[in-house]
């Protein structure tokens, strides 16, 4: 009996970790989407999605032919120095010039694509846009914003939500950017381990830190 309420305790634990982490991530962010406006999240919006379409959907695969095509032609015309009958020559052996990003570096060069995007829309709808009365749209919307992040880039926090299905990891790799998210999922509980915490205690401190600074910088 002692044995069993004392698992139920360990199981519980970790489960209100990740609602009080996931609830703060939503408070951060709705208070920052109150305080930039419903169209400055709305681009953040569109970077987080175009992001994530990039880093998990075969447009990243376009994009990293893409990367590596431009990378191929720039170096042949350096080496060339923009000669034409240089570059025809050098083009000759375009298939011996290592490409800028190997398959092995495709994952983590989509997952720091999928960042890049998501802070300069955070950054664009900041600029584009003149400072906007408080908005509890933009609040919804930076909820929203905030949420989209936790699921994407936090599956380790959905281990730990209640009633999480067994199968949920497991459609959170096929769901695309798995390799990455499971490397920064294992950072995490990792660097949680130096601490001596858990995965979601860790969570909650570096989310807590950031409400905090959020509130700060927009007071």
């Amino acid at each position: 009996m002692l044995l069993h309420g004392m698992t139920q305790q360990a199981e519980a634990a970790p489960t209100w970790q990740g609602v009080i982490t996931l609830a703060l991530f939503l408070a951060g962010f709705g208070y920052l989407g109150w305080r930039r406006g419903s169209r400055r999240e709305f681009v953040a919006l569109l970077g987080i999605i175009l992001g994530h379409r990039v880093w998990t959907t075969e447009l990243g695969e376009r994009f990293v032919l893409w990367v590596n095509q431009w990378y191929i032609m720039m170096k042949i015309g350096i080496e060339a120095r923009f000669d034409p009958i240089k570059m025809a020559e050098l083009s000759a052996n375009i298939g011996q010039i290592k490409p800028l990003i190997t398959p092995e570096r495709q994952d983590a060069f989509l997952f720091f694509t999928f960042l890049a995007l998501v802070m300069l829309g955070y950054a664009l709808g900041q600029t584009s846009f003149a400072e906007a009365p408080h908005s509890l749209v933009g609040a919804l919307m930076g909820m929203v914003n905030g949420y989209l992040l936790v699921l994407w880039l936090f599956p380790t926090l959905f281990a730990v939500l209640p009633s999480a299905p067994p199968g949920r990891a497991a459609a959170a790799r096929v769901a695309g950017g798995a390799s990455t998210r499971d490397v920064l999922a294992q950072g995490i509980r990792e660097l949680a381990a130096v601490f001596g915490l858990e995965a979601g205690q860790l969570l909650l401190l570096v989310v807590g830190g950031l409400v905090l600074w959020v509130a700060w910088r927009s007071r």
